[in-house]
C-alpha cells in the first residue's frame, strides 16, 4: 500500500479472504466430531491461535528490529514474511484437508459408517427445532441473540488483543520489539493449559451456557478491568488470566451455538454470529480511544472494555429457558470405532 486509498482497498480485500476462515473451519469440525467433544475440536483449533500469539509475538518484535535493513521498514519485513507464511500453508492445506470421514484415508470402512452414523443421528435429532434455510437462519431470533453477544464479548476480546503489545510496552516502559514480543507471548502461553483442561471439562460435564459465563465473560471481564491497576507484574498476571479465560470460553461458545443448529443452519448460523461478532474488532478500538480520550485516560479505557464482557455475562445467564438446552445427543452412545476413529483423526 503506497496511499490511504491503495491500504483501504487492502485491507478491505483482506476482510474478504479472511471472513470465511474460522466458521469455515468450525463448521467443517462440525462434520467430523459429535457433539460429546466438540469443545476439545473447537479448543484445539485454538490451539493455533494461541500458539500464533505464543510465537508471532517475540517473530514479529524481531521483524520490527530490522527496520532499514534492505531498504524496508520494520513493519514492511514483518507483513511481507508473516504473508508470505500463510500463503506457503494455504497451498499445503488445499492438499491436505479431508472434508468428510468417508473421505479419510486413514480410517477404515467400519469407522467411517460408524463416526458418520453418529453424526447424522445428531442431525436428525436437532433438525425439528433448528433453521433449515439461510433466511430463516438469519430471521431467527435464537440465532441473533448469540450473534449480537458474540459482538459484545468481542468488543472486549479485540480490545484486549489488539493493545495487549501496546499495553505491556507501557508496563514495561519499553518500545514495541523484541523484549515486548516476548513478554507479550507469556498470556497466550498459559492460555495454551487451560483451554486444554477447561474443554475437556465443559465436555465431561456436557456444562457449556454456565463455562461460557464463567471463563469467557465474567473472568475475563474482571480481569480487563484489573490489569488497568497495580505493578507490572500484577497487570501482565490479570491479562495473562484474562487471556486464557477468553481462549478457553470461544470453544465452548461455539460448541454451545452448534449443539441447537444442524444442517444449512449450523454453515450459516456460525457465519452469521461470526460475522457480527467481528464487528466487534471493528468498535473497540475506537471507543477505546474515545474513552480514554474523553473520560479518564487509558484505564477507563480498559473498564469500557472489560464492562462489555460483563454486559455479554449477564445476557448469556439470562438467556430464556427454551434456549439453555439443547436435544439430548446420541453421541454418548457411540460405538468403540468411532471412539478410535476419532483418535486417530
Amino acid at each position: 500500500a503506497t496511499t490511504e486509498t491503495s491500504f483501504y482497498v487492502l485491507r478491505f480485500l483482506l476482510g474478504i479472504a479472511e471472513a470465511g476462515f474460522y466458521p469455515g473451519v468450525l463448521l467443517t469440525l462440525t462434520y467430523w466430531f459429535p457433539a460429546k467433544v466438540r469443545a476439545q475440536a473447537n479448543g484445539i483449533l485454538l490451539f493455533g491461535f494461541a500458539g500464533a500469539l505464543v510465537i508471532g509475538g517475540p517473530i514479529s518484535g524481531a521483524l520490527l528490529d530490522m527496520n532499514g535493513i534492505g531498504g524496508l521498514k520494520g513493519w514492511e519485513w514483518m507483513f511481507l514474511i508473516e504473508g508470505l507464511m500463510a500463503v506457503v500453508v494455504g497451498i499445503v492445506a488445499f492438499f491436505v484437508i479431508v472434508d468428510r470421514p468417508h473421505n479419510a484415508p486413514w480410517l477404515t470402512t467400519a469407522q467411517q459408517n460408524a463416526l458418520q452414523a453418529v453424526l447424522d443421528q445428531e442431525a436428525a435429532e436437532k433438525s425439528a427445532d433448528s433453521p433449515q434455510t439461510v433466511w430463516q437462519t438469519l430471521c431467527n431470533p435464537r440465532v441473533m441473540f448469540f450473534a449480537l453477544n458474540f459482538f459484545i464479548v468481542q468488543i472486549a476480546a479485540y480490545g484486549l488483543i489488539f493493545y495487549l503489545p501496546t499495553q505491556v510496552g507501557q508496563i514495561l516502559g519499553q518500545k514495541i520489539g523484541l523484549l515486548v514480543g516476548f513478554v507479550t507471548s507469556i498470556p497466550w502461553l498459559l492460555a495454551l493449559f487451560v483451554v486444554y483442561f477447561v474443554t475437556r471439562w465443559s465436555d465431561r460435564h456436557h456444562d457449556r451456557r454456565r463455562v461460557t459465563v464463567a471463563t469467557l465473560y465474567t473472568i475475563f471481564g474482571v480481569c480487563v478491568c484489573l490489569s488497568a491497576h497495580g505493578s507490572p507484574i500484577f497487570a501482565i498476571a490479570a491479562l495473562s488470566i484474562g487471556a486464557s479465560t477468553y481462549l478457553s470460553g470461544t470453544p465452548i461458545f461455539y460448541a454451545f451455538l452448534s449443539e441447537r443448529l444442524s444442517g444449512l443452519g449450523i454453515a450459516t448460523g456460525i457465519a452469521l454470529v461470526n460475522s457480527i461478532g467481528n464487528l466487534g474488532g471493528f468498535v473497540a478500538p475506537n471507543l477505546r480511544t474515545y474513552v480514554e480520550q474523553n473520560h479518564g485516560g487509558s484505564a477507563a479505557g480498559l473498564y469500557t472494555l472489560g464492562s462489555a464482557a460483563l454486559l455479554a455475562a449477564l445476557m448469556l445467564a439470562l438467556m430464556p429457558k427454551g434456549w439453555r438446552v439443547a436435544k439430548k445427543s446420541g453421541a454418548a452412545a457411540a460405538p468403540a470405532a468411532v471412539l478410535d476413529g476419532r483418535a486417530r483423526a
